[in-house]
């Protein structure tokens, strides 16, 4: 074998020097890349490495004429495909080839010819007929196909062929025929495999098994029923179920437990409320969605504290002697001070037949004044109207005589720090008794958390909640109780003077919270 290195700087250069030298027919035995030139691990450069031989060292000789590849005949890749020995397949192609051969050479041998013979498998000169004469060996045993088979066909064939190229004479040189009626022996064919089984057999049932199973659906069936009549009964949904177990709450107390999931309470007082009822009561008491309602509208009304009755008007003593009950409105804008202050005094003068004066100081607002002394007139109440601190204390002076007086001021945000100090001196001046904080409850639970904290400054004493009848959940109320830490007052939740207004009571609310609408 003629074997040569080649070298360069790239692949490409030594693949050059490959074909340049070899032609394009080379064989590549072997590539490698190499650094050389580096000292120390530095420096140097990549050289590639290719060991190559031309093709035909390779290869090596050709045989002339050799016969192409073997390749199975069509009857034998249908004997194949029917699962059938290869040899009875390829039986019919071998006598078919002796016969031809041996009726070749008879007509020669009859005829004198010393001409030559072309065969399928070489060319063949004067003297080499018998060769071909002879019979082709028949297979003494019946060999099952394998993807080898046509491999070793193809050697043997090549060694037949190297013999009869040397010149080597057979044993015989007689020609020899096969009578027409001789019956050829051919491998006994496998019986067709029988189809399988479209049905399995199964194996014999025992019935006590049987009734086993059914006991087992039965009582599958039974808790499926009782699943479902416990989920229709409750309302809860089955996408709910597995908060049930890893929660360990009853059904009574998880339809609860839901319901004020909508209300938008803030989840810390859900889990607060839950705690104390699940710590309360029984087991048997947690069963009774009664009991359950009942213990949970208790705990929420905690969260809730209110005054719960109206602050008795009439005259307080005073260093510059007695004066009236003075109560001051304040808050951010837009929360409905006026219309509320409108409500109170019609209420007091009203409900309770006492006496009562107005004062505002809200000369920001366009038509706010207007506003309030359109609700005096028509209540008939004094209504003072003031622009300083020293106006708002001269203004109470004049209404010493009356029992109750109601202070509006003006609306700021809770972001004006500056303006929100302001309206400390004018509660100063009018020597509160009572500063109620209002807020909406149509306001996000931040907005009013950072309202509360903005005009805790003014020191309130009682929290005011308008709009009710504007909100959608009512779960803000006990969250904004609990943040800003002052008793709710009143409430109001509607339009209407005076009708739209009423003491803040714990049970009302938490019913409220629970139901989610705005009853009487």
């Amino acid at each position: 074998m003629n074997l040569k290195t080649y070298r360069g700087r790239s692949m490409a250069d030594a693949l050059a020097q490959v074909k340049q030298d070899l032609g394009k027919d080379a064989v590549i035995l072997h590539t490698r890349a190499t650094r050389v030139g580096a000292v120390m691990g530095m420096g140097g450069h990549d050289e590639f490495e290719i060991t190559a031989s031309d093709a035909a060292t390779v290869m090596g000789p050709k045989i002339r004429n050799a016969p192409p590849s073997a390749t199975l005949p069509r009857e034998a890749a249908a004997a194949v495909a029917a699962n059938r020995p290869f040899a009875s397949a390829n039986e019919p192609a071998r006598e078919t080839r002796a016969s031809r051969i041996s009726d070749n050479v008879s007509r020669v041998g009859e005829n004198g010819d010393d001409g030559f013979i072309t065969s399928t498998f070489t060319t063949i000169g004067p003297g080499r007929a018998a060769t071909i004469a002879a019979p082709l060996p028949q297979p003494t045993s019946v060999v099952e196909f394998k993807p080898a088979a046509p491999a070793a066909s193809a050697t043997m064939q090549g060694v037949s062929l190297s013999a009869t190229a040397a010149g080597v004479a057979p044993a015989s040189i007689k020609p020899q025929s096969t009578p027409a009626n001789a019956a050829t022996t051919r491998p006994a064919m496998q019986p067709p495999r029988e189809k399988l089984a479209t049905a399995v057999e199964l194996a014999p049932t025992d019935a006590g098994a049987v009734d086993v199973l059914r006991s087992e659906l039965g009582s599958i069936r039974s808790l499926m029923s009782q699943l479902l009549s416990e989920t229709r009964r409750t309302g809860i949904s089955v996408g709910n179920a597995s908060a049930l177990a890893t929660t360990g709450m009853t059904p009574p107390l998880a339809t609860v437990y839901l319901q004020l999931q909508d209300t938008g309470l803030r989840a810390d007082l859900i889990e607060r409320v839950i705690g104390s009822v699940r710590d309360e009561l029984h087991a048997d008491e947690l069963a009774d969605i009664t009991i359950v309602r009942s213990a949970i509208e208790r705990h929420t009304a905690t969260l809730m504290p209110c005054v719960g009755t109206i602050s008795k008007p009439g005259k307080r003593a005073s260093s510059y002697g007695p004066r009236p009950l003075t109560i001051a409105l304040v808050g951010p804008t837009g929360v409905g001070k006026t219309t509320t202050i409108a409500k109170l005094a019609a209420a007091y003068k009203l409900r309770h037949n006492v006496r009562v004066g107005l004062i505002t100081s809200d000369t920001y607002r366009i038509a706010a004044v207007e506003q309030l002394r359109t609700y005096a007139n028509i209540i008939d109440l004094p209504l003072k109207v003031c622009l300083t601190p020293r106006e708002v204390g001269e203004a109470c002076t004049s209404l010493s005589d009356c029992d109750v007086v109601l202070l509006d001021t003006a609306g700021r945000s809770q972001h004006d720090t500056a303006r929100i100090d302001e309206l400390s001196a004018f509660i100063d001046a009018a020597n509160a008794d009572e500063t109620h904080l209002v807020l909406s409850a149509i306001m996000a639970e931040d907005v009013l958390t950072s309202a509360a904290q903005r005009f805790s400054v003014l020191r309130p004493t009682n929290l005011i909640l308008t709009k009710l009848d504007e909100a959608v959940r009512f779960g803000i109320v006990p969250t904004v109780c609990v943040n800003v830490g002052l008793k709710l007052s009143f409430l109001t939740t509607g339009q209407e003077v005076p009708e739209h207004i009423e003491l803040a009571h714990p049970p009302r609310l938490a019913r409220l919270v629970l139901d989610g609408k705005l009853r009487p």
